[in-house]
């Protein structure tokens, strides 16, 4: 905020705080509502999505937990018509799924595409979505048809910072809530995965955001809420608890 005499009001500029987050998720060429388009949902704040039953509002809004590392497979809705997801969201090498958040250093993209093998993976790029993916020369490949592996390319060739393809949900969850545990779950992959959330781990290097692919997916869909939380409070808080020895009895009458 500016005073009069044009200086910042350095009390109201200390009350801001950055909330780090999803931006938006951006379609090229995905499930057949959308395919042969690219298309933009913001997620910065309170967002409508409208249109006729089978536009693909269902579709589009499923994606949210994925971006959190929900299992693909479970958010997968009934339009799909019993496609797996990677067949359904990413039916060819052109496809890509962008999630564009934002992070303590700034703007990223987590990226979902289609392996040649037919294979679901993931890659990291640093920047917006603007200033990569729809950069004036990257933004006429998409247009040309280019495979996910051309645009990647390219934008390394441009100097953008891509990350190597991160192939299991899994080492994606890993990354993307800097989750302690399942970063050291593979010893000779550690180190990897460490480099990777302290590049693009959602929030800031001592940020954790364990559960948060679970939490997004059950209050989307509204189903095993109660059995989700318990599951969530009890790994949270007893996962370092440990008994070396069995617990002794009590036997007290007065107890």
């Amino acid at each position: 905020m500016y005073t009069d005499d044009n200086t910042f009001d350095d009390e109201t500029v200390a009350d801001q705080k950055v909330s780090y987050g999803l931006e938006g998720i951006i379609l090229h060429n995905s499930f057949d509502r959308v395919k042969g388009r690219t298309i933009r949902i913001d997620c910065r704040e309170r967002t409508h999505i409208g249109g006729a039953n089978g536009a693909g509002k269902t579709s589009t809004l499923s994606l949210i937990p994925a971006f959190f590392g929900e299992e693909p497979e479970r958010i997968v809705s009934r339009s799909s018509g019993r496609l797996s997801f990677v067949d359904y969201y990413l039916p060819n090498q052109q496809s890509l799924i962008i999630f564009e958040y934002r992070r303590y250093s700034g703007l990223c993209c987590a990226v979902m595409y289609r392996h040649h093998s037919g294979k679901l993976c993931y890659k990291f790029v640093e920047g917006s979505a603007a200033e990569t993916f729809f950069a004036p020369e990257t933004l006429e490949l998409l247009k040309a048809g280019a495979t996910n592996q051309e645009v990647f390319d390219q934008l390394r060739g441009k100097g953008v910072p891509v990350s190597n393809m991160i192939d299991t949900i899994t080492d994606y969850r890993a990354i993307i809530q800097n989750n302690p545990k399942l970063l050291r779950r593979h010893p000779a992959e550690t180190r990897r995965l460490r480099a990777l959330a302290a590049d693009f781990s959602l929030g800031d290097r001592d940020t954790q955001m364990s559960h948060i692919d679970r939490l997004t997916h059950v209050v989307l869909n509204r189903s095993r809420l109660l059995s989700s939380f318990k599951t969530m409070i009890c790994e949270t808080q007893f996962e370092n608890i440990h008994l070396q020895s069995r617990p002794k009895p009590i036997d007290e009458l007065g107890l």
